[in-house]
């Protein structure tokens, strides 16, 4: 009635200290290995909150000359 699943992650750690890690699903077992095996490096992928923090703040500065010039 209830199936179990099991999952298999591959982890990945940033070698330089900083402490920045991430999963990654893999449909089965050999698969997983075969992506650990390869040993490929892979670039950080972030979006922090400082770009979207900056993104906001320099769509509410250019909001901001649009109104105070009149531009729609």
């Amino acid at each position: 009635m209830n199936p179990t699943k099991t999952a298999y992650m591959v982890y990945y750690q940033d070698i330089s200290g900083s402490g920045y890690q991430w999963s990654e699903q893999a449909l089965t077992h050999e698969l997983g290995q075969k992506i650990v095996d390869a040993g490929t490096t892979v670039e950080r992928r972030v979006l922090a909150g400082v770009y979207v923090l900056l993104y906001v703040a320099a769509w509410c500065v250019t909001g901001g000359m649009k109104r105070r010039t009149g531009q729609t």
